[in-house]
């Protein structure tokens, strides 16, 4: 139980800081992410967007990296931006892949939102949605798989 009770009083200043960086000036006397000593920051490695692995999410902010993940990046080269089959724009095929998204098309997704199901094209392929054959080109499609 004495283990627990150190847990929580660790996570509030993790917390603190994790709300300074995302949202300058949002605590009295944080000041802003420049201000930080990044080197005094424990937290770990992250997987910035732009696919380089910084040495804790402090630095990552610095370098102006709004969305990032914990751990290292994957050494494999990532792509630029893509939409998941969820309709969602990840900053790369990296960024999908990690956030279990695995069906995804280059380049980001359309605004409009995508249809939750898949389309059949008049090109006889099923899309995962509208917004899938739309990406490939394909304007014309009815709902539901193709035969």
């Amino acid at each position: 139980m004495k283990n627990a009770a150190v847990r929580s009083r660790s996570a509030l200043p993790r917390l603190l800081f994790t709300l300074a960086l995302l949202f300058p000036g949002s605590l009295p006397g944080c000041g802003s992410p420049e201000d930080i000593d990044c080197s005094q920051v424990f937290t770990g490695a992250v997987c910035g967007a732009d696919g380089l692995t910084y040495k804790n999410d402090c630095y990552a902010v610095q370098a102006g990296i709004a969305f990032f993940l914990e751990g290292a990046c994957p050494f494999l080269p990532c792509s630029g931006a893509v939409c998941g089959n969820n309709g969602r724009t990840y900053p790369s095929d990296c960024f999908a892949e990690l956030s279990g998204v695995t069906v995804y098309m280059t380049g980001a997704c359309p605004l409009s939102p995508c249809s939750a199901g898949p389309v059949c094209g008049q090109d006889g392929k099923t899309y995962a949605s509208d917004c899938f054959a739309e990406l490939s080109g394909v304007t014309v499609y009815q709902n539901g798989a193709c035969p």
